[in-house]
């Protein structure tokens, strides 16, 4: 199994959020304050963060060397699952071919495949199955454009991370670690943790 990122995250935490958290009343480092919201998303968010799930609405690509059987359920990595995009299988020739959308569901976090589904076959490449979805805290709305909901808890911890980098600009060496958590940072996100 392979899981890449189609759609980066959308961001769970605002430039004004941040001001207000640091208590800054002017707008001089708002492209620092942007960078470090985007590193410290980054470092917990989605495939490659630390709580093995998504928090800003991103399409993920789940790609298998072969279907599971019919009838059965696949549990979709990185939750929580909001829509499947597209189930599809990569032909012969090279082409996706997508599955129709009555011969699966998402129920949770896992795809079911139906009873009636039959798998295709054919192609030469070794994870022909293709499995995109939305995943994150949030919704589509009726303009198709995502709406976050992340947990505040999710938000105070990727503040804290940000006050935390901002007061202390450079690279810092402890006795213990320069890559741990903080352990109020790390307190807050445990309970959303997915450990594998």
């Amino acid at each position: 199994m392979l899981v890449s990122v189609i759609e980066p995250p959308t961001a769970v935490v605002t430039v004004d959020e941040a001001r207000a958290h640091l208590r800054l009343d002017h707008t001089d480092d708002d492209g620092l304050l942007e960078t470090l919201i985007k590193a410290a998303t980054g470092w917990i968010d989605g495939p490659a963060g630390w709580l093995g799930r998504c928090i800003g609405g991103q399409v993920l690509e789940m790609r298998l060397a072969r279907w599971p059987s019919r009838g059965s359920d696949l549990p979709l990595p990185y939750p929580p699952v909001v829509q499947i995009e597209q189930v599809a299988h990569l032909g012969s020739d090279g082409n996706e071919q997508p599955v129709s959308d009555t011969l699966y569901r998402l129920a949770g976090n896992r795809l079911w495949l139906m009873p009636d589904f039959v798998a295709p076959v054919g192609g030469d490449e070794p994870y022909p199955v293709r499995i995109r979805y939305w995943a994150g805290y949030g919704a589509m709305n009726a303009q198709g454009q995502w709406e976050n909901d992340a947990p505040a808890t999710i938000k105070a911890a990727i503040l804290m991370l940000v006050g935390q980098w901002y007061a202390n600009p450079e690279a810092v060496a402890t006795a213990t670690s320069n890559d741990t958590m903080p352990f109020a940072v790390e307190a807050l996100l445990q309970p959303y943790r997915v450990l594998s």
